[in-house]
């Protein structure tokens, strides 16, 4: 190691004009960043293999079934086979609720065509206001119908879940009453060329990152295939209404005594984006999302 900072120091001593010099500090401190990334994702690489192969799975309570709303979001991107997913729940207490933030007239009018096509089997619950991001979404429909639930399910408008999802899910909440919520795991589906190139990298996020979460360090929600417990989102207040709800829902949660869990068994689908100016948007959208949390939450969570 001294010899690389020996290196380094060198590197950045060496430059004559000053601009020369800060652009060589911030090559040097690109490098150690990238360096810390690769070796937190290669650790987290080894832990998940282990947590994988030798955790005993969360012990279930399949004897439950306590009424569940999901939570369907979208805003002018619903899709139809997402819809047939939740509707086709083998869980017999559940009820589908489109949070519909749509901006036009046309999108709206689709997601009321889907409703009549299905036979009213989903409910459908809009906004004057389009405030608070997704958040707010969720929250309106929390004021309106979360009494009446025990869990609710959030999904994403390109998300299909597995027939079993409530069911597994619903079943380790039961039994762990110390848990807040449980996030499923995903796996990535595209229809164009973009998205299948790049769909592989994302799965192993999902496979090799995410399962050592369960022993070591914090699981957080992602926002979508996730279960959460409603009493304790009501005693919190809701979703917190910025860009990353998702992070700071988690914390929230974990500051009032309550953990998360990672079921990496439970696989839905998700579409990754389908070019890389939707890849790119997609990325901005969460990393300006990541640094409002950090700005707003982090501290009290530490």
């Amino acid at each position: 190691n001294s010899i690389f900072l020996n290196a380094y120091y060198i590197f950045i001593t060496s430059q004559s004009i000053w601009s020369t010099r800060v652009f060589a500090m911030i090559v040097v401190g690109w490098i150690a960043v990238t360096s810390f990334y690769a070796c937190f994702h290669i650790t987290s690489f080894f832990f998940s293999i282990i947590v994988r192969r030798v955790y005993r799975n969360i012990l279930r309570d399949y004897t439950n079934t306590p009424p569940v709303a999901i939570l369907y979001t979208c805003m002018n991107d619903i899709k139809e086979k997402a819809i047939e997913a939740c509707l086709k729940q083998n869980y017999p207490n559940f009820a589908v609720y489109v949070l519909d933030d749509s901006s036009t007239v046309e999108e709206q009018q689709l997601v009321d065509g889907l409703q009549r096509k299905y036979k009213n089997k989903f409910n459908v619950i809009r906004r004057e206001s389009h405030s608070g991001y997704k958040a707010g979404n969720l929250n309106n429909a929390l004021r309106q119908i979360g009494k009446a639930y025990t869990y609710v399910c959030i999904v994403d408008s390109d998300e299909i879940i597995p027939i079993t999802f409530l069911r597994d899910l619903v079943s380790i909440l039961e039994k762990n009453k110390n848990l807040g919520f449980v996030q499923a795991s995903h796996r990535q589906y595209s229809e164009t060329d973009y998205g299948k190139s790049i769909s592989d990298n994302i799965d192993l996020h999902w496979k090799y990152f995410f399962p050592a979460r369960n022993l070591f360090g914090f699981v957080y929600s992602y926002g979508h295939g996730v279960l959460l417990r409603t009493k304790v989102l009501l005693e919190i207040g809701g979703f917190p209404e910025i860009v990353s709800e998702d992070i700071a829902v988690s914390t929230i949660i974990r500051e009032n005594g309550y953990k998360g869990y990672y079921a990496y068994d439970v696989e839905s689908l998700e579409e990754v984006p389908s070019s890389y100016q939707a890849f790119r948007r997609r990325n901005k959208k969460i990393v300006g999302g990541t640094l409002e949390f950090l700005y707003k939450y982090s501290w009290q969570f530490f």
